[in-house]
This record gives structure tokens, C-alpha cells and sequence, in this order.
């Protein structure tokens, strides 16, 4: 299954703030993970739809929503 990836406003700003090889590192994992959640993603305890995403020192927060239609 294809995912697909909305970054927020205070994401891009955050990410922005990092070193672009951090960012290039960040983007390919996203990237990755957009088919079938591949990568190191866990479910957040106590959540249904939260996960996080481990690139090296960092964590990327996401949530997955389903389309109804």
C-alpha cells in the first residue's frame, strides 16, 4: 500500500532549521516509508492513528488517516 505525506507548516519550519545532509536523511526515510510504512515506525502507546518514524537521532511524528471514500 502507497501512503500519502502532508508536512505542516511548523514541520517544514523545523526542518528547515536542521543541516541539510539531517534533511536529505529525513526526506529519503519519508520517502521510504510512504510504501507499506517501511523503515523503523512504531505505534505510539496509547494512540490508534500515531506513529513515529527513527532517522538516526531524530523522530518524525505522523499520523495515518484513512480516506472514506
Amino acid at each position: 500500500m502507497e501512503y500519502e505525506v502532508f508536512i505542516s507548516d511548523e514541520a517544514k519550519e523545523k526542518l528547515r532549521a536542521l543541516a541539510k545532509p539531517i534533511r536529505r536523511n529525513i526526506g529519503r526515510k519519508i520517502s521510504a516509508m510512504q510504501i507499506g510504512l517501511s523503515g523503523d515506525v512504531k505505534k505510539l502507546k496509547g494512540s490508534t492513528t500515531e506513529y513515529r518514524l527513527r532517522v538516526g537521532d531524530y523522530r518524525v511524528l505522523f499520523e495515518l488517516e484513512w480516506n472514506q471514500s
